[in-house]
């Protein structure tokens, strides 16, 4: 069925509304068409279904309540996030939830609002690895840095950087600096 504004919509009715199985194309004017395959209820995006975005993402889960609430999303190759698998609200990433980056790095852990918040963990392409804190998308509070030539750092952060009472130790164990840090310097 093609309706007036262009939208155009596949497969199984129930009395007037989208119901089971069915492609529904949305046309955004200047912007391109988001396409959802799947599953319909009451008229709404409701079970398992794929959806394209008119931006080139594509998500492939669970939806309520025409959203998506835990699925994979892929990202067009030119973004910097590949794939993103976890729970969503508001079709922003929230719970927990993989994100896979174009650089090769992968985070794990709590999402709010669409950025990494909660307690999580990121792994670098050089092998570094983060556990820890995030707020705003950012280290933020306590966490232990593993870098890839393995010296370590445990303790606080503060917008990605040391900060706070932190411990740094060389590949061997040994203290290098046990004090106060601020923007990322010993304050020996």
């Amino acid at each position: 069925m093609r309706f007036e504004n262009g939208d155009v919509y596949e497969g199984n009715w129930n009395i007037g509304c989208k119901h089971g199985n069915g492609v529904f194309t949305h046309n955004f004017e200047g912007r391109g068409n988001e396409t959802y395959y799947g599953k319909f209820k009451d008229d709404q995006k409701h079970g398992q279904g794929t959806i394209t975005l008119w931006n080139g993402i594509s998500i492939e889960g669970i939806f309520e309540n025409d959203e998506p609430v835990k699925g994979n999303a892929t990202h067009p190759d030119n973004d910097s996030e590949k794939r993103y698998v976890g729970q969503f609200q508001n079709w922003e990433k929230h719970g927990k939830g993989r994100t896979f980056y174009s650089d090769g790095s992968t985070y794990y852990g709590d999402y709010e609002d669409d950025k990494r918040h909660g307690k999580g963990k990121m792994v670098y392409p050089d092998g570094s690895t983060y556990y820890g804190d995030y707020e705003d998308d950012k280290r933020h509070g306590k966490g232990k840095m593993v870098y890839s030539d393995g010296y370590t750092y445990n303790g606080g952060w503060e917008r990605n950087m040391r900060h706070g009472d932190g411990i740094k130790k060389d590949s061997n164990g040994r203290i290098v600096a046990n004090c106060n840090w601020d923007k990322n310097k010993a304050m020996v």
